[in-house]
């Protein structure tokens, strides 16, 4: 990581903040700024931040004068900003009678960013690791001849096969606690399981779930077209495309 970024993660929020920033029109704006900082660590995977001001203030410990405050500066048009989307607005609303609910205008650039250099990064990972394997072949000799066996430790390997339950557990709970229609949850942990979705994979269902969220199919008729856990997962649900509506029935704080 370079000297002029910061990475933050905490629950299922991951936000990237660049040093451009103090570079940026919000100069001499520091209540938006710091508020546009905490936004950004407390967004979703799509730069969605469903959360109350006093909410905001709860969370990061920053008075709800100064969150209130740079929110309206987040707002406004800025007509020097180098960025033209929402005539320069930093967050836009996503409900037209909630006078909270926010998406981040910029998100989805710096993600890709993020996503860019999280490439590069992996990548050099890969190299040393397959550099220092094999410089290790090369160090063996008369492999033809010798055999080696290695020996897995039953209690290490329990123990992997715990963490690796827990974790699949721990993501299903997070995510039978936000679907709004829970039908069959032994089925929907079936599907779960056998998705054994990694930390990325994971994300990105919970990010497509919040979107069904505010769909307007799922809204229609109470959700009477909201499809059983376990369909929507082996369905790969999380990649549909939803017509939004104006006001989720099952907004969050």
């Amino acid at each position: 990581m370079s000297h002029n970024e910061h990475r933050y993660r905490g629950d299922e929020m991951f936000g990237k903040l660049f040093s451009s920033m103090y570079d940026g029109t919000l100069y001499g704006h520091w209540e938006a700024m710091v508020t546009f900082q905490q936004m950004i660590i407390l967004s979703d995977a799509v730069g969605i931040v469903e959360r109350t001001p006093p909410a905001i203030a709860s969370r990061t410990g920053i008075p709800i004068e100064i969150i209130t405050k740079g929110i309206e500066v987040l707002e406004a048009p800025d007509p020097y900003s180098r960025s033209p989307e929402e005539e320069g607005r930093r967050i836009v609303r996503l409900y037209d009678d909630l006078p909270w609910g926010w998406q981040i205008v910029n998100h989805a650039k710096y993600r890709k960013m993020r996503s860019e250099e999280d490439r590069r990064t992996y990548m050099r990972e890969y190299m040393r690791v397959h550099r220092k394997e094999k410089r290790k072949q090369q160090g063996l000799t008369d492999v033809n001849s010798k055999h080696v066996l290695t020996v897995v430790s039953p209690s290490r390997s329990r123990s992997r096969s715990r963490s690796r339950s827990n974790t699949l557990a721990q993501g299903f709970a997070q995510f039978w606690a936000e679907y709004p229609k829970k039908r069959s949850k032994g089925q929907a942990e079936k599907a779960w399981n056998k998705l054994e979705p990694d930390e990325q994979l994971g994300a990105a269902i919970m990010a497509g779930l919040r979107r069904a969220k505010t769909s307007a199919e799922w809204a229609k008729e109470n959700g009477k077209y909201i499809q059983y856990p376990a369909s929507w997962l082996n369905a790969k649900g999380w990649e549909d495309e939803y017509a939004a509506t104006q006001k989720s029935i099952y907004a969050r704080v």
